[in-house]
């Protein structure tokens, strides 16, 4: 399965600005949550290309749990800021009520490619709602 240490030492060596409020408790629970859903959608552990092994599965769970981190951080606060204005404060937010769960970040679209392109065949559609 995947090495969890290093997993998490990945996470906070890709993405430190987007873990830097979450305790190490959270991110292993979102982890272990991201590894059943990678699971779930039939994931390969490895692939080899080139003769070069690639852990897909702990790259998927890593954009999951990157993903996860990055939409529900930013869902408390209303949704995605789309544009501020300091003088008089003004915020906009992207409305995100109709996108696709997975097309709210980079780590989402990430992990649909690598879903799309190696899993074995996804048993059902994952339809997450919030």
């Amino acid at each position: 399965m995947i090495d969890k240490v290093e997993l998490l030492k990945e996470i906070k060596e890709t993405a430190p600005d987007v873990i830097e409020d979450v305790s190490d408790q959270t991110l292993n629970r979102i982890i272990s949550d991201s590894e059943n859903v990678a699971i779930l959608d039939n994931l390969p552990e490895t692939i080899t290309i080139n003769k070069t092994e690639i852990k897909v599965l702990q790259l998927g769970v890593k954009y999951l749990s990157l993903h996860m981190l990055t939409v529900l951080g930013n869902s408390s606060g209303g949704g995605f800021v789309t544009g501020e204005k300091v003088d008089q404060v003004e915020i906009k937010y992207a409305d995100t009520s109709n996108a696709d769960w997975y097309s709210n970040s980079v780590w989402g679209k990430l992990y649909q490619e690598l879903v799309s392109k190696y899993s074995n065949s996804r048993p059902f559609p994952l339809k997450v709602e919030y």
